[in-house]
């Protein structure tokens, strides 16, 4: 195939995995801190779906196996890469969230105590109190082709949304502290698991870029 004729196929040109929103829930993370992880969020991956499946012989014709469905599984986890804000509000936001799951997740001793931090002991919450739908949306430029009348140049289409399930925070990443690492951000990552995801396409949107800003 020539490469005119895979330029045409492709209408927009290939898929950039650079491009894609993070979208934590407002009820746990506030909106200035999803901004910036919508911004500083610097991987993040939709995760695997299969099916499980079992052996069955002679179900249907003798002498012959098949593979029989028996559950559709979700991978699991979903980890985020995140630099870290100066003032580590972002961080902070989202081990507000992990500690949501058990009374005492951040420990309280002496002075340190609080209403939320009694103590030593631990009690885990109520899932429904700390679980989440979240979402990751896949991004592309418009393009000429196909491209919605009214759509601006300026804007990112939304092409797939994946809506994660009562998701929530299962660990937060260590952050590496090094006087040797000069001219570097400070990285932590995020593991989540939720139950299960849904994809939509259709109806989706698009996002406007800062003024003077390109892909």
């Amino acid at each position: 195939m020539s490469y005119d004729k895979a330029i045409a196929l492709l209408g927009k040109g290939p898929s950039r995995p650079t491009l894609f929103s993070v979208r934590l829930p407002q009820s746990m993370i506030d909106t200035e801190v999803n901004d910036y992880i919508d911004f500083f969020c610097t991987s993040a991956t939709i995760p695997e779906v299969r099916s499980n499946t079992v052996a069955v012989a002679g179900q249907e014709n003798m002498g012959i196996v098949r593979e029989q469905p028996t559950a559709i599984v979700y991978g699991k986890p979903l980890v985020l890469n995140v630099i870290g804000d100066a003032e580590f509000k972002t961080y902070r936001a989202l081990r507000d969230w992990f500690d949501k799951t058990a009374l005492n997740a951040n420990q309280g001793t002496g002075t340190t105590r609080t209403l939320l931090n009694t103590g030593r002991s631990q009690r885990m919450k109520y899932y429904n109190t700390f679980a989440r739908d979240m979402e990751i949306v896949k991004l592309e430029q418009p393009g000429t082709q196909n491209q919605g009348e009214g759509t601006r140049d300026d804007e990112l289409l939304e092409v797939m949304k994946t809506t994660f399930i009562k998701s929530f925070i299962i660990s937060l990443g260590a952050i590496s502290l090094d006087s040797a690492a000069v001219d570097t951000t400070t990285n932590f990552t995020v593991a989540l698991t939720y139950e299960s995801y849904s994809l939509s396409y259709d109806n989706l949107g698009s996002i406007r870029l800062p003024g003077g800003f390109t892909i």
